[in-house]
């Protein structure tokens, strides 16, 4: 069986220039779908504390997480495994923890308690390099 080659995952670094961030987003979007953003000036104890929030959240136990299990997507909060299991050929196991952050966020009481801070901190943290890429983004739509 051969294996295709990995591509590494893009890159788009936020200190180059504008115009070179904005050829990065676009072909990238175009030709990959993701990428990784570096020099975002989100302090890295704010990225770390979450991760690890996010982490204790997933190794809960299973009755304390029952409370967010939903096969709805789009919610406030919820906890998930294979999303794709009906659309999908392939099982695609793997659980996941949606938190919707806009443009109608989820009701801070509704975000489990054990990362809540920490997302709240998080969100906060984003929210103007967010603003920043939309409107960068809209320049590339346009």
């Amino acid at each position: 069986m051969t294996r295709p080659d990995a591509r590494p995952i893009p890159t788009i670094d936020l200190s180059d220039l504008r115009s070179t961030i904005i050829d990065q987003v676009s072909g990238t979007c175009c030709n990959f779908g993701f990428f990784q953003i570096t020099n975002h000036s989100i302090p890295l104890v704010v990225l770390d504390s979450t991760i690890a929030a996010v982490k204790a959240s997933h190794e809960q136990p299973t009755t304390v997480k029952a409370r967010f299990y939903s096969r709805e997507m789009g919610q406030g909060v919820s906890y998930l495994s294979n999303v794709d299991l009906y659309t999908s050929r392939d099982a695609n196991w793997h659980d996941t923890l949606q938190v919707r952050l806009g443009p109608t966020p989820a009701a801070v009481d509704e975000v489990p308690e054990i990362c809540r801070d920490e997302i709240v901190a998080w969100n906060k943290e984003i929210q103007p390099t967010l603003l920043e890429d939309n409107n960068m983004i809209i320049g590339v739509i346009i």
